[in-house]
């Protein structure tokens, strides 16, 4: 969802969470592996002209896991220079 910040400026927002659960016995464990995983990503789109924007954005993902070795948590940080046509 957006929301409008400023004339030129937009705050975007996403999140959202998912479930898994495997029937197959994961390797070296030897249980089925469940998981829940849960994203959020904000982000900026600042218009500089008609056709051109500045968007930084970050996103966050978490997968918890009750195998260790695929528990994880994951940052990632971005910027795009987009040009419409």
């Amino acid at each position: 969802s957006a929301l409008q910040l400023a004339d030129k400026l937009k705050l975007n927002l996403s999140a959202s969470a998912e479930k898994r659960k495997f029937q197959a016995n994961f390797p070296l464990y030897n249980q089925a592996r469940e998981e829940t995983q849960y994203d959020l990503t904000l982000g900026l789109a600042w218009k500089l002209s008609s056709h051109c924007s500045l968007q930084p954005n970050y996103a966050y993902t978490r997968n918890n896991s009750n195998i260790s070795l695929i528990d994880s948590s994951r940052h990632v940080a971005g910027i795009d220079l987009r040009y419409d046509l």
